[in-house]
Formats: structure tokens, C-alpha cells, sequence
């Protein structure tokens, strides 16, 4: 990935907490609680209940946002236009009407049927299909900010999310390239072994043998959809050596992406800008 011109400036990233899913499908959701809470304790309001020593649990009034969440989608196949709406009307909501605001980029404003094939989307694909595209009309009809990009740079993404404590954003990667990541590690240091995730959805043919590099292109019927939160970048070099034992490889650029990661239980997970980038834009992304 280019190397942003003032790269070097982009130290800081955003402090969220992070809360872990309770399902292998609400990933979304759970990014979208995690963004709820930052808002709350960025404008100094109070999280009750949300225990300090153990910030990934959800309070019992976060489990009744959750549910109401849940039943606003009403689904378990959650697209990306199903988590907009549920900003739209939050904003619609007073307690958030002047705090939040957000932009959906994606290259295509409605259901790409390719992904049809994708193993991943094909069991609810048909009727995914009408209701998504119809999502995607009432958005247009409202005259929401959405935005159609044919192809956004990551740089673009940096720009924004360095803005601490300003912005963050909801990312949609394929998680078979954050789990080959995760599955290098000895059962030991993985705090998060027992996690059901995604990919467990998911028939994947190709085994990845311990002495193959840990990035593979996205294969038909591989891709494994997974929401998390881009805090920023960090040119911390721990924090980016870090990134390259994870991913077993040697960055390019002076910084690395900073995410929360709801099916991980470590508070913050640093990764490469070269895996993110091809996580980014595999196959049956918005990208």
C-alpha cells in the first residue's frame, strides 16, 4: 500500500474499548456497541455498570440496546447497509442527534450478485438480495451519505481515522487472512482459542501448513466476513513489530493498522497495512 506523505505524524488512534461478540455472526452489531460506548464516554456520559477490569462484556443496558439492535435488523445475515440504516437512526435518536455522524463507502450501492457464489452468502443469498437492494433505495430516497467509490485508496482511510478521538470506522475484511494470523499462534499465547468465529461457518478446502507464509489469495468459497473497528495507525515500533511476527511479514511503510477485533478477547490487535489491505479488498468485501 502507498505510503501516505505525512505518514509519520500518524501516532495517535482513537481509545475505544473493546466488547467481544457473543455469536460467530454479530460482529457487526458488536462493532456498532463498541462505537455506542466510545460516544458515551467521549462526551463524559456515564457507561453504568460497564466493569473496569473487564470492559469486553456488554452491561446489562448494553444487552437491552443489543436485542433492540437485533430486532431492528431483524436477520442474522448482516450486511453492511443493515448497520447504516441502524446509524441513521440513532442519529434520529436525541441522545445522539448531535454527536454522530457518518459516510458509507463501498464500490458498488447494492447487492454485487457475484457474491452469490461465494460460499459464505449462498445460503441466504436470495433473500438477502431483495431486502438488501431494498435498504439500499429507502438510503437513496432519504438522501443519506452514502458514497460509491470505484476504488477507495487506503491512504484515504489513514487520513480520516488519524483524526484522534474524531473518527473510526467499521471495516469489513475477510477473515480467513486474520485467522491464518491467529492460528500461528502456540494454543498458549492464543487468549482467545476457545472464541467461536466466523470461519467456522465456513468449508474452507485450502490447510495452511506451518511452512507457508501466512497471506493467500481469497479463493470462490473461502471468503469469511468479518466486521471490526480501525482505531487509526500507530508508527510505535513495538506496536509494529508486533504486526510483522503476527503476520510473518516484513512491512514496507512506517506504521501499522491499529483494530478492535470483536472475536478476539486482547484489548487491541495491530496488523500490517500489506494483510489489511488484502483482507480489505478480497473477494465479498465492500471493497
Amino acid at each position: 500500500p502507498p505510503c501516505p506523505p505525512d505518514a509519520k505524524r500518524y501516532h495517535d488512534y482513537s481509545n475505544i474499548k473493546l466488547c467481544c461478540q457473543l455469536e460467530n455472526w454479530d460482529c457487526g452489531v458488536t462493532c456498532l456497541q463498541m462505537i455506542l460506548r466510545w460516544l458515551r464516554e467521549h462526551d463524559n456520559i456515564s457507561t453504568i455498570g460497564v466493569d473496569e477490569m473487564d470492559s469486553r462484556k456488554l452491561t446489562h443496558q448494553e444487552l437491552i440496546e443489543r436485542d433492540w439492535i437485533l430486532q431492528s435488523i431483524g436477520v442474522e445475515s448482516i450486511w453492511t447497509i443493515d448497520l447504516v440504516m441502524l446509524l441513521q437512526r440513532l442519529i434520529d435518536k436525541e441522545e445522539f442527534r448531535t454527536k454522530l455522524s457518518f459516510l458509507f463507502c463501498s464500490t458498488k450501492l447494492g447487492v454485487d450478485t457475484s457474491h452469490g457464489q461465494l460460499a459464505y452468502y449462498i445460503h441466504a443469498f436470495q433473500s438477502d438480495e431483495f431486502r438488501v437492494n431494498e435498504l439500499f433505495r429507502q438510503a437513496k430516497a432519504k438522501e443519506m451519505p452514502i458514497k460509491c467509490y470505484s476504488r477507495l485508496e487506503l491512504s484515504q482511510i489513514i487520513n480520516v481515522v488519524s483524526d484522534k478521538n474524531k473518527c473510526i470506522a467499521i471495516v469489513l475484511l475477510d477473515n480467513q487472512f486474520l485467522n491464518e494470523r491467529y492460528s500461528k499462534l502456540p494454543r498458549s499465547l492464543d487468549k482467545n482459542n476457545n472464541n467461536i468465529n466466523k470461519k467456522s461457518e465456513v468449508d474452507t478446502e485450502e490447510q495452511i501448513s506451518e511452512e507457508e507464509p501466512s497471506i493467500h489469495p481469497s479463493k470462490t468459497g473461502s471468503y469469511s466476513g468479518h466486521y471490526v473497528i480501525l482505531c487509526g495507525v500507530s508508527s510505535n515500533p513495538i506496536h509494529i513489530a508486533t504486526a510483522e511476527k503476527m503476520d510473518n511479514i516484513q512491512t514496507l511503510v512506517d506504521y501499522c493498522m491499529v483494530i478492535k477485533n470483536p472475536a478476539r478477547s486482547n484489548e487491541t490487535d495491530y496488523i500490517t497495512a500489506e494483510l489489511f489491505t488484502k483482507a480489505w479488498r478480497a473477494e465479498g468485501t465492500d471493497q
